[in-house]
């Protein structure tokens, strides 16, 4: 799976096939990969254990190596804070200000360019319990527009400026107007620790793992293995309700079922493969399949037509 901008829409909303284990107690949202509408049970311990078809190549999730969509959901969406989540409003899927934002952000024009201004909450802290600034905001957007193996500059690359004299307070200047500005310092990389990362080696700090964390859940990665959640005692939104999430890294479809069906983890999310497929529909003791064909995410194949063989007409 490869992540795409819009990729973190995930979280709440895939095409996807699920199995879960009945019978047990507790539950987080933030844990699930699919449909928020149903509710994974943790073990009586208070931890969750999903298995997990992919490993992320590296975790400086700026860098080309992470276009991992597993590396993405079990430590991007769950550690670096965004100014947007998503919730289905009225039955459309919405942008929200997260909980790091105080407010939505405002679009204006400043000498004839749009410019962007994100106030962020009083209460955004980093797990350290420094607080989330403005110099975020600039710290993250010079970092993807200078990055020589930057992941995607799209959008970034038409900033001008970042003004971070009020510390709450970032006000983006564009070179253009970008309808897509929402975009920006969301899904694909969201917001950095300047006080953390400034004037040092990024990727060297963060490819492999890295301790802090501006979102619900703290990450340990042990690569190959697993990835372990638990939360961070100093978030500022709605806290985890569950005392950890265990990924387990199982990359064959047929051993991660085997491992379902053997209790060592208590969901799976398979690719929708014709033996996954047909291994459902065949029954599985003590659990339920969810199969959600609604999603935010669009992926499609783009073909370079300047290309003589690729020249044809549709």
């Amino acid at each position: 799976m490869i992540r795409s901008r819009r990729s973190f829409i995930a979280m709440v909303a895939l095409l996807a096939i699920v199995l879960v284990a009945c019978g047990s107690s507790g539950g987080s949202k933030a844990a699930k990969p699919a449909d928020t509408s149903t509710t994974i049970g943790a073990a009586p311990s208070g931890t969750l254990v999903l298995g997990a078809e992919q490993d992320a190549a590296c975790a400086d999730w700026i860098n080309k190596c992470a276009a991992s969509s597993w590396g993405a959901w079990m430590m991007l969406y769950q550690t670096m804070p965004r100014v947007f989540d998503y919730a289905r409003q009225d039955g459309v899927w919405s942008e929200v200000p997260s909980p790091m934002m105080a407010s939505f952000p405002t679009v204006g024009t400043a000498n004839g360019k749009q410019t962007i201004t994100y106030t962020i909450s009083d209460k955004a802290v980093w797990s350290d319990g420094q607080p989330i600034t403005s110099a975020d905001f600039k710290y993250t957007a010079d970092q993807i527009n200078t990055d020589k193996n930057v992941y995607d500059p799209t959008g970034y690359d038409k900033i001008e400026s970042v003004d971070a004299t009020n510390p709450k307070v970032a006000v983006v200047t564009l070179k253009e107007q970008y309808a897509s500005w929402t975009q920006l310092f969301g899904s694909d990389y969201g917001v950095h620790p300047s006080h953390i990362l400034e004037g040092k080696n990024r990727d060297k700090l963060m490819k492999d793992g890295y301790s802090w964390s501006g979102g619900p859940w703290i990450a340990k990665w042990q690569k190959g293995v697993s990835v372990t959640l638990t939360p961070n005692p100093n978030y500022y939104g709605t806290k985890p309700t569950i005392q950890k999430v265990i990924f387990k890294i199982i990359a064959d479809t047929a051993s991660e079922f085997q491992a379902f069906k053997a209790g060592e983890v208590l969901g799976i999310y398979p690719q929708p493969l014709p033996a996954a497929i047909a291994a459902i529909k065949g029954g599985v003791p003590n659990t339920k399949s969810i199969v959600n064909p609604e999603t935010g995410t669009v992926e499609a194949l783009f073909m370079n037509r300047t290309v003589p063989r690729l020249q044809v007409e549709c």
